[in-house]
């Protein structure tokens, strides 16, 4: 898929990660599928829940080139 033009257009998108996602609490591993919550000085992802706990982590400022759409 082609990438959007508008940084609005990104929001409610899916996307696979391509690096490995840190900050100073979590890390999101390579190949994982996340929902853009919001681009503003970069996306805003929200993790897909863990099937074992079920917990859903977010991480901001992530760069559009460290994802792919799908």
């Amino acid at each position: 898929m082609n990438r959007p033009k508008l940084k609005k257009d990104w929001v409610g998108l899916k996307v696979e990660t391509l690096k490995t996602l840190r900050n100073g609490m979590i890390e999101i591993p390579a190949g994982t599928v996340c929902e853009v919550e919001r681009n503003y000085g970069g996306l805003a992802l929200k993790a897909q829940k863990c099937e074992k706990c079920g917990v859903s982590v977010f991480i901001n400022k992530v760069p559009e080139s460290w994802v792919v759409i799908i």
